[in-house]
């Protein structure tokens, strides 16, 4: 077994952050922004956010979004771009 010492104060705040996971029920804490998450982008691994829009077909015209910190997004395009297919509006998903 390897033993890392860390700096002084450290291991509290870990600690810390550990017991902040427990509580909210994440799974990760990002310390440049609380609210971004790791995703996978093809190669490698950013720190951001999933961003959906839909696109007025005829004019190319951004017609809604969505931004979230949610990882996978398998439906959200769904949930962008269903009010205004509902609305009878033509649009292209990106």
């Amino acid at each position: 077994m390897v033993r890392i010492r860390l700096p002084p104060g450290e291991s509290r705040v870990r600690t810390c952050m550990l017991a902040e996971l427990d509580q909210t029920g994440e799974s990760q804490i990002s310390l440049t922004d609380p609210d971004s998450r790791a995703m996978a982008a093809h190669t490698h691994v950013a720190v951001g956010y999933n961003v959906q829009i839909a696109v007025d077909a005829k004019h190319k015209l951004i017609v809604e979004q969505q931004v979230t910190n949610q990882v996978v997004d398998m439906g959200l395009l769904a949930q962008t771009a269903e009010p205004k297919v509902m609305a009878g509006e033509v649009i292209s998903g990106r």
